[in-house]
């Protein structure tokens, strides 16, 4: 998926209003495990390892478009890249003609030992759902004329995966909307999605939906955290872009957050650790394993005294945050009186544990999202068709579960908001209320973080003195397998009618999410678990399977607990991606223009 942010590009073209920067497709080396960073970077990569970018910045637009920092943006990014030891092709201010000899010069020089890379700055426009980039001499007045007069993403994507470099990266800083919008029938907003595939980072200067700054010192904002951040010695590049982001947040005053998404399988460095720096902190890892194992055995505790012991550990933990809203609630008293257990006594016949048998449903209360019991058993997880799903082993669901019939709604999550209100915040916005399309309470909601549902789970426990979660991977893959074996429940193929999609062949793909329910349930009785709007997940991220548990109520707690699983695929996902197998990494923080929802889980008694 492609990562972009929005710029002003002053009045001129219709909707190019907004220009957005991805950072995507990482063409990154793997080296040994980094240490802290130096004061004096030194410039240091495998003597082995081959580095080439294609460097192209667009800025000398013709009738009112010319934007003003591409070029500068590209001729720092080349400067940058060449001290790094990039072998950089620039182009400045590019034809359609110089773009697609500097595309052919980059291409011959790849190789299957390259770290390649493509940044391109200027302006960049969606039609029929593929991403093209516009020379400076484009002449484009209808959507027939696209193809002809501009470069088509996939062409460079395409050379880069035939010259099998080991990994890829492709930077846009290409406009959100299409600058035709209102001439064209389609009407697509922003680009299309791209697919990264394993050994993939994907960094997005902004949310997708929301402007860029273009910055006061010649760069764009986030271009000139990048060029500052890929200075830092000894940095993975997770911390590389975590500083970024610290970085735009606070010069932006929270109004530009980037984001990343991620399929590495190894680590990478801009400047790689010295022997003294790569000996320094053998035990760097192990302090996020204790910030997740300490907070892990303190959050249902509801004693104000272990959440401050969390903070005083881990000030600036994983967690952080969350505790601190947690120890809030405690010490204003609001989750001090534990409301009486209701009445779950199970309808005669039934031995699930719930008060209902398997396959029916029930209510804990008014409020509270309808859920169904889904029987126990087992099966197969994962695929022999990604490394991220692999290796397929068999894991156990132990007893039955009470699973969301939905993902939480917005009426369901507008109701908890109107109890405690801070479920619905990210600062002082309600990114939630507006996901760039019409919904009512009966669609899913969006445009959550994963530690906003988190609130809601404790909430939802909070109200029913009932235990309430999100569902580990393994619970959620066994539920949307919903007891068959192909890729998707109703078949191998995504067929048409069966869920929202790019390519699912309803009348909301690739536009919006459907009103829960709009498509019939899985065998157990559960709807919109593939596509319609993805799914976070209880998880840490983890690349693959390797020692992966059998008990499929067992969440993986240690890892990138700063990223978490992501499941189902959301409206705008490729069909591949909706599949039952199919494993998306994202930081907790991310926020979705309006894909990314979240389903809960019941433990059974109380």
């Amino acid at each position: 998926m492609v990562a972009l942010t929005g710029r002003s590009a002053g009045a001129g073209w219709p909707g190019a209003a907004r220009c957005l920067l991805v950072c995507g497709w990482l063409a990154l080396s793997v080296q040994p495990a980094a240490a802290q960073a130096s004061a004096e970077p030194t410039m240091s990569k495998p003597d082995a390892e081959r580095r080439v970018a294609l460097v192209i910045g667009n800025g000398a637009y013709q009738a009112g478009a010319a934007l003003a920092n591409p070029a500068n943006d590209a001729r720092a990014m080349s400067a940058k890249l060449r001290k790094l030891g990039f072998d950089v092709i620039a182009v400045e201010n590019g034809t359609q003609q110089s773009m697609r000899r500097a595309i052919g010069q980059f291409s011959n020089k790849l190789t299957a030992d390259a770290v390649s890379l493509f940044y391109y700055a200027g302006h960049g426009m969606q039609v029929n759902g593929r991403n093209y980039l516009i020379p400076i001499d484009a002449e484009i007045s209808t959507e027939q004329t696209v193809r002809l007069e501009t470069i088509d993403v996939d062409a460079v994507i395409d050379q880069m995966s035939m010259a099998k470099s080991r990994v890829n990266l492709v930077i846009l800083d290409a406009c959100r909307n299409n600058p035709y919008e209102r001439r064209f029938r389609s009407q697509s907003g922003g680009l299309a999605t791209i697919e990264a595939p394993t050994g993939t980072l994907i960094a997005y200067a902004t949310s997708p939906g929301r402007v860029a700054a273009d910055g006061d010192t010649g760069n764009g904002l986030y271009t000139s955290e990048l060029l500052a951040a890929m200075d830092v010695q000894s940095a993975k590049v997770e911390d590389v872009f975590k500083r970024v982001r610290l970085n735009v947040v606070a010069r932006s005053r929270g109004e530009q957050t980037p984001w990343e998404a991620s399929s590495l399988t190894g680590d990478f460095y801009f400047i790689g650790p010295t022997a003294a720096t790569a000996t320094a902190q053998p035990g760097a890892a192990v302090p996020t394993d204790r910030d997740v194992a300490f907070w892990y055995s303190v959050k249902d505790s509801r004693s104000a005294a272990q959440i401050q012991a969390y903070l005083d550990q881990f000030p600036q933990g994983t967690f952080a945050g969350l505790a601190k809203v947690v120890l809030d609630d405690l010490t204003r008293g609001q989750v001090a009186a534990v409301p009486a257990k209701p009445d779950v006594t199970p309808r005669p016949g039934t031995t699930s544990g719930y008060p209902a048998a398997v396959g029916q449903s029930f209510r804990d209360c008014a409020d509270c999202p309808e859920m169904v019991v889904i029987p126990p058993g087992a099966f197969l997880m994962g695929s022999e068709h990604s490394p991220s799903e692999k290796p397929v082993h068999r894991v156990r669901v132990g007893q039955a579960l009470a699973v969301g019939k939905f993902p939480v709604t917005v009426g369901e999550a507008e109701r908890a908001i109107a109890d405690v209100p801070r479920i619905g915040r990210v600062g002082s916005d309600a990114p939630w209320r507006d996901p760039g399309f019409s919904q009512t309470d009966r669609h899913p909601v969006v445009r959550m973080t994963w530690g906003q549902a988190k609130l809601y789970v404790d909430w939802l426990s909070r109200k029913t003195a009932r235990t309430y979660r999100l569902l580990t991977e393994a619970e959620w893959e066994y539920a949307a397998r919903g007891g068959t074996s192909t890729a998707y429940w109703w078949g191998d193929d995504i067929g048409a009618g069966n869920t929202v999609c790019d390519g699912c062949g309803s009348k909301w793909d690739n536009l919006s999410t459907a009103p829960v329910g709009s498509f019939a349930p899985n065998p157990f009785g559960l709807y919109d678990m593939l596509g319609n709007a993805a799914q976070w997940l209880e998880d840490c991220w983890q690349n693959n399977y390797d020692g992966a548990s059998g008990d499929a109520a067992i969440a993986l707690v240690s890892g990138d607990c700063g990223s978490r699983a992501l499941r189902g695929g959301f409206w705008g996902s490729l069909p591949w991606n909706v599949r039952a197998a199919s494993r998306s990494k994202w930081s907790a923080e991310y926020l979705s223009k309006s894909g990314v929802g979240f389903r809960v889980v019941r433990m059974p008694g109380g």
